[in-house]
């Protein structure tokens, strides 16, 4: 008999907590809603028309990535098969040649 009346008043205590809590909820439903968006961030700046665009003086490399460090250019490169394709660009862009495989960490 004690086990049942305990189990009964258990039972009442976890069902007053779930009412209560669907009351909570329930007003929280009940409250009216209203969007108001963030305020908006200004955008990117764009050029005048007047000015015109930036233009690269010479043109990319057709092969490998072209690097520049402390003053000096490096056309680097990723396999020897490219090394010959990429020499005579390396000549134009008077940067050079260097591989672009490094050791993994």
């Amino acid at each position: 008999m004690d086990r049942a009346n305990s189990s009964r008043v258990a039972a009442q205590e976890a069902t007053s907590k779930v009412e209560s809590e669907v009351r909570r909820v329930q007003l929280i439903a009940g409250e009216s809603f209203a969007f108001t968006p963030p305020p908006r961030l200004e955008g990117p700046k764009l050029p005048q028309d007047t000015e015109a665009p930036a233009v690269p003086s010479e043109a990319l490399p057709e092969l490998g990535e072209l690097f520049e460090h402390q003053g000096q250019r490096y056309l680097a490169v990723k396999t020897w098969e490219q090394v010959r394709q990429a020499m005579p660009v390396a000549g134009r862009l008077k940067a050079t040649l260097v591989s672009a495989v490094g050791k993994k960490a």
